[in-house]
């Protein structure tokens, strides 16, 4: 599907005719890269902002399953934006960046939305700053909070409003041996190839052509052309059309296109209608099926682990007996003269005085049946050893599990996802990765780094999962602090010290809260969270992705979970 700036530029007039001067009622984040605005302006509207590879934004008419937790991000928005006045909304130029601009009180937010391809985002900001973003890194740009706000770096382009001869003329001359549609798409603001090829059929001229020196009646009638077409774009006069081929939708578009014609083309009486049909059923299936598929896959595993730890715990009780079993053994080395063979059992006084039943084989002897009890007594101990070291590695795997299942439930972005999932050393179609290549890929799959928080001039880390966590460690210095929920799964957070021994309680405690937020006590009124330096932290040899033992605790804060501000 193409988005192109033409085609944002038409949702733009629809969204101003139903949600200007309207109050945001409602914020929703449905999937990892989709957000839906509910606007009451006389009557309700829905907006829904895409960020996936399939950017868009438009009028909606779908419902949308949204999740029981909602994110950090949509927490943000609805603190800073719902009762909020739409009081402008806007386009920068042709570009597809879509900006919504909110007044609460007597504050004003830019609610931006860039719309291009993989390095889409959706950016909130007050005075140019930004106090959060769908994504803190999209491609070589960073979007952390409490940070200026840099815009997109884009070439100059005509503007097809005002295209004149004597432009188009000077462009073609200064070609550097492009096609026409590389030629027009390059340097033509708001349209991609697509319209360009259309816009060439339209004027009866080549797109593969190499422009060189046109005719000045070619000239002319591509001006005309182009004209005709922004002329109807101004004014309002789209033709939305959706393309079909066979039951797949294959694009959208403002205007019907004649380069579509061996497709089938279904008009609409608005191209958020078009966008809305297109997409529908699309958008959160690939992401929903992939949450779904890993809550599946991380439920199995916990309960195989919980399986084994039950036994393991049983077979534990069973060796624990062992000195029992010796003993045994030795009341029979003390009762020789006793015991006769081809008994089954013998009641004997133990050395507490205390009579005892003993089984016996009745084809040993007595001092048989006595080596017998020795041998099943070392091969329990040395059970026992092995039992106990099992235990200690699956109570660990099952505290990796947990872990990863609170980070699954706070997933914010299908990046975050995607890292979940190579964490778990799965393949795209959910099956173990197999052989040294696992390995490789698994730890160089992280995409992006972990959130930071700024308050008052110190950094706050949050780790979103196993391998965020371990980087957080590792990269932290000895005297900085490490929070974590006590007793419950959840993400690390490091506090930078700045290396100084005595940081403000009140900074300390918001540490606290953001780990209580990023755990499994998120909906909790009050959660336990340790804090520690980071001196006092070790990795295990081989021990999973975010584990960690704890030398020495600094202290425990009770606090309420609190996300970003």
């Amino acid at each position: 599907m193409h988005f192109e700036g033409i085609t944002l530029y038409a949702v733009i007039s629809e969204l101003r005719d139903h949600i200007l001067n309207g109050f945001v009622q409602k914020i929703h984040q449905p999937a990892p890269d989709l957000l839906v605005l509910q606007i009451y302006a006389g009557e309700k509207s829905k907006v829904l902002i895409s960020s996936s590879a399939d950017a868009r934004a438009h009028l909606t008419s779908q419902s949308y399953e949204n999740p029981p937790m909602p994110s950090a991000f949509c927490m943000l928005l609805r603190k800073y934006l719902e009762g909020g006045l739409v009081e402008r909304v806007e386009q920068s130029g042709l570009e597809r960046v879509l900006d919504l601009w909110i007044r609460r009180g007597g504050d004003f937010y830019l609610l931006r939305a860039e719309l291009i391809g993989n390095r889409s985002n959706v950016i909130l900001l007050k005075d140019s700053m930004i106090l959060g973003a769908l994504h803190l890194k999209r491609g070589t740009r960073s979007f952390l909070n409490h940070t200026n706000y840099e815009s997109l770096q884009t070439q100059y382009k005509l503007n097809p409003f005002e295209l004149s001869i004597e432009q188009l003329k000077v462009l073609v001359e200064n070609n550097n041996g492009l096609t026409l549609v590389q030629l027009l798409s390059k340097n033509l603001d708001g349209v991609g190839q697509r319209t360009v090829k259309e816009m060439l059929r339209r004027a009866n001229l080549d797109s593969e052509r190499i422009s060189g020196l046109l005719a000045a009646n070619e000239l002319e009638l591509l001006v005309k052309v182009i004209e005709e077409f922004f002329d109807r774009l101004k004014t309002g006069q789209i033709a939305a059309s959706l393309y079909w081929k066979e039951d797949e939708p294959v694009d959208c578009a403002p205007f019907e296109y004649q380069i579509y014609q061996e497709l089938r083309c279904e008009r609409f009486s608005s191209i958020s209608g078009a966008l809305d049909a297109a997409h529908q059923g699309r958008e959160q299936e690939p992401i929903a099926k992939k949450l779904h598929q890993l809550q599946k896959h991380l439920n199995e595993q916990i309960k195989k682990i919980e399986r084994a730890r039950d036994q393991s715990t049983r077979d534990l009780e069973k060796a624990a007996k062992y000195e029992e079993v010796k003993e045994s053994g030795d009341i029979l080395m003390s009762h020789l003269q006793s015991l006769k063979k081809g008994q089954n059992e013998i009641e004997l006084e133990d050395f507490s005085g205390k009579n005892r039943i003993i089984e016996l084989d009745p084809t040993m002897s007595a001092v048989e049946n006595a080596q017998r009890y020795y041998e099943r007594y070392k091969k329990l101990k040395r059970g026992l050893e092995k039992i106990t070291e099992r235990l200690g590695e699956l109570n660990l795997e099952l505290e990796h599990l947990e872990n990863l299942q609170v980070n699954l439930e706070q997933t914010e972005t299908l990046d975050e996802l995607r890292e979940l999932q190579s964490e778990l050393d799965l393949g795209e179609d959910f099956s173990p990765k197999s052989g040294k290549s696992s390995k490789k890929q698994s730890v160089t799959s992280t995409l992006s780094g972990p959130r930071k928080i700024v308050a008052d001039g110190y950094s706050i880390f949050i780790g979103r999962n196993g391998r965020q966590n371990d980087a957080l460690i590792r990269e932290a210095n000895r005297e900085d602090l490490w929070f974590h929920a006590k007793d419950r799964p959840g993400a690390h957070v490091v506090l930078r010290t700045n290396r100084q021994q005595d940081v403000p309680e009140r900074i300390v405690e918001r540490a606290a809260e953001l780990a209580a937020f990023y755990s499994k006590g998120r909906s909790s009124a009050h959660v336990p969270v340790l804090y520690t330096r980071v001196k006092y932290l070790k990795k295990p040899k081989g021990a999973k992705p975010g584990l960690v033992l704890i030398s020495k605790e600094e202290g425990t804060l009770f606090v309420t979970p609190k996300g970003e501000e």
